[in-house]
């Protein structure tokens, strides 16, 4: 037979087929790990196509066991630790002249063993080990192999307690951090960047900001800010005219919003003042109002202000009676005055502003507006000082009674 004339042709089952001529023709097989075969004399023609040749195993020694490799995958974090699930892949190869892998098979206790099929996952966070092996054929079993298998995916947990986020004390705090992690590496507590000792006590007042950081050892971060005010100096006042509403009022001096009051009776201020014997006679006096300022802060510190209030035509007039700054003592203010005279335009505009604050043993401080020439004439005379001071302001300048820690200033 001739390879040209005689080609071979293998099919997907396995099946050898020639193309001979007229003749008697036996097939010889060979095969690597079998004893060679020699088939049954054929006549061609006819057609054969039911030639079967049988092979037989060469019998071989194996003693040699497989070999298991164990594969992990996952979000691998610090120190060999996992922070996500872990798929377990167990791969197995025999030697080469080897009877062939059985089974394979695996353990969380090495006493308790399943028959591995396919990768599988583990998901309880903690440290726990896996034991695996193989057996072949020839029932050679593999040594027991372990590996440790690591995993965290939690975070540190932190809790502060004491001071709360975007908060006002008026009071002195005292943060309290905890900080919780069955892994706790390293942590990280500032106060305005400075380290902070847990537990300190804050009185300084000021904004601050507590930041409290933490790393577990597989890499797990937290972190938590907080912000906060310790704020124990209550509101100020400024008494003024205004311009619009042509009245006399008080205003947060910080926020210079307009302070909300409520009608008072003379009787009813005097009971307020518990070691104040003085009676203000003139609060009863017609058309003089009692009214009562209070001023609060975002840390709830207060300041409550008496103040008297006369307003007839285009004339107003008020005068501050008492200070408390956050339920103190009651301040009873020296005589002091805030006066307004003015006169308008057609458009209720004001043409003409005569205005005057003043405060016993102070201050006098006097102004006159122009809308003519658009300015304001401001004469101030300093208690103890003999010379007057004067200035020429451009527009309608304002005169202000300010409080301060229960005295009187002036501004402008």
């Amino acid at each position: 037979m001739q390879p040209d004339t005689n080609p071979l042709i293998t099919g997907i089952d396995g099946q050898y087929q020639w193309d001979v001529l007229t003749g008697i023709y036996r097939v010889h097989v060979e095969a690597p790990g079998y004893y060679s075969a020699d088939s049954i004399s054929v006549n061609i023609p006819p057609p054969v196509t039911d030639l079967n040749v049988g092979l037989v195993r060469i019998a071989v020694s194996d003693s040699t066991p497989p070999n298991t490799t164990l594969v992990l995958s996952g979000t691998l974090g610090n120190n060999n630790w996992f922070t996500s699930n872990v798929e377990v892949n167990l791969t197995v190869t025999d030697n080469e002249d080897g009877t062939g892998v059985n089974f394979t098979e695996y353990s969380f206790d090495n006493a308790t063993w399943n028959i591995y099929t396919a990768p599988f996952n583990m998901s309880s966070e903690g440290i726990a080990m896996v034991y695996y092996r193989a057996v072949d054929n020839a029932s050679n079993i593999e040594s027991v192999k372990n590996q440790t298998v690591k995993i965290d995916k939690t975070k540190p947990n932190i809790t502060i307690s004491g001071v709360t986020d975007q908060s006002y004390y008026n009071f002195n705090v005292t943060p309290i951090i905890n900080i919780t992690d069955v892994n706790l590496d390293t942590r990280s507590i500032t106060l305005n960047g400075v380290l902070f000792v847990n537990g300190t006590n804050i009185s300084v007042e000021g904004n601050y900001t507590l930041i409290v950081s933490a790393i577990d050892l597989a890499g797990n971060q937290a972190s938590k800010t907080v912000n906060f005010t310790v704020d124990k100096t209550a509101p100020e006042a400024a008494i003024k005219f205004n311009a619009t509403s042509k009245n006399i009022t008080a205003y947060d001096n910080e926020t210079k919003l307009e302070a909300v009051y409520t009608l008072l009776s003379a009787k009813k201020n005097k009971d307020k003042k518990e070691d104040d014997k003085e009676d203000h006679g003139k609060d009863s006096e017609a058309g003089w109002q009692l009214r009562q300022y209070t001023l609060k802060d975002l840390a709830n510190n207060s300041l409550l202000l008496i103040m008297k209030y006369k307003k007839e035509g285009k004339e107003a007039k008020a005068e501050i009676v008492s200070l408390q700054y956050n339920n103190e003592k009651i301040i009873t203010v020296e005589d002091n005055k805030i006066e307004a005279e003015y006169s308008v335009n057609k458009d209720s505009s004001i043409k003409e502003l005569e205005q005057k604050i003043q405060s016993q043993k102070q201050f006098d401080v006097e102004s006159k507006y122009d809308s003519k020439k658009n300015q304001t004439e401001i004469k101030v005379q300093i208690e103890h000082q003999q010379k007057e001071k004067k200035e020429n302001k451009p527009g309608i300048v304002i005169l202000e009674m300010i409080t301060k820690g229960g005295n009187l200033n002036y501004k402008y």
